[in-house]
């Protein structure tokens, strides 16, 4: 398969945009449906595009183009359902917490993946398809998990006692089952929070979205890195960041517990740091050159 940089960059990006198209759906899908129909869906249609994409790609460029944009539009759907089984499950004394707990899940979920797929590259006997069977054959098998361990909310749970179903429900709001009111759309759409909001998590998934998609290129290629120290370099970051993510979640909690800040003030400061540490070690990547030392220290900088 030899494709330009023009047609890597359609492969890369397309599932990006499925993402996006329907990631307003797949929230009202989660509000409507519940959170355990969309997970147990999209994990099966994510590991069969995953497991189908050698063949795909072998076919052709379109084939692959294809099943990269219907799992992109597929995970519209998980993230929503995410979040709603969070805020049915989590205690509202623990939410902050556990919810950082699950994003981790994400970073640590990369480690693993990284290691493990540039070992099965490596490997002559399995070579790079091995990586999307794998993937493709777990999550799959994650999807049938969780068709039978999952359940919607703690009330549907058959062995949850009382006690935990009274700490876990103690505090929260039962708007889910009342009827909303219409969605303030305009108000939505004319405040300049709404776009300051925007703005951060465009500039953020900016640069997430060129670490997980371009920069493994470059370390191969410029860096001349195997595909094992690929998938290491490439992980080790994002590990930080779990890591980062976890110590920020427990220093806000006893900041917040304690009084010596208000809630509002700790996350825009959090989120000012983060945003300026991620700016400058990006600035500093392209500085550093093809120092490999420097790279991965600036790397490694860069998601804490």
């Amino acid at each position: 398969m030899e494709w330009d940089s023009k047609q890597q960059g359609y492969v890369l990006s397309v599932g990006f945009f499925g993402f996006l198209l329907t990631l307003i759906i797949g929230g009202k899908a989660a509000d409507t449906l519940g959170a355990k129909s969309p997970l147990v869906v999209s994990n099966i249609i994510i590991g069969l595009c995953t497991f189908l994409s050698p063949f795909a790609a072998w076919w052709s460029i379109y084939a692959i183009i294809a099943a990269q944009l219907l799992r992109g539009l597929t995970q519209g759907f998980f993230t929503p359902a995410v979040y709603r089984l969070m805020s049915d499950w989590y205690p509202r004394s623990e939410r902050g917490f556990l919810s950082t707990l699950v994003l981790c899940g994400y970073a640590f979920g990369v480690v693993i993946g990284g290691i493990v797929t540039g070992w099965l590259c490596d490997v002559p006997q399995l070579g790079w398809p091995s990586a999307f069977y794998f993937w493709g054959a777990c999550t799959t098998g994650t999807a049938i998990l969780l068709q039978f361990i999952l359940y919607e909310i703690p009330q549907k749970h058959p062995t949850i006692t009382e006690a935990e179903l009274n700490y876990i429900t103690e505090g929260q709001d039962n708007k889910m089952a009342k009827k909303r009111p219409p969605t303030p759309w305009k108000k939505i759409f004319s405040s300049s929070k709404t776009y300051a909001y925007f703005y951060g998590f465009f500039g953020y998934y900016w640069a997430a979205s060129y670490y997980m998609s371009v920069h493994p290129t470059f370390v191969g290629t410029i860096l001349h890195f195997t595909m094992t120290e690929n998938g290491v370099v490439s992980c080790l970051p994002v590990l930080m960041t779990g890591i980062s993510g976890l110590i920020a979640s427990l220093m806000s909690n006893w900041l917040s517990k304690n009084n010596y800040i208000g809630v509002d003030k700790l996350r825009k400061t959090f989120t000012s740091v983060g945003a300026f540490g991620f700016s400058v070690c990006v600035v500093g990547i392209i500085l550093a050159g093809c120092d490999t030392v420097i790279n991965i220290c600036v790397l490694l900088w860069l998601h804490l």
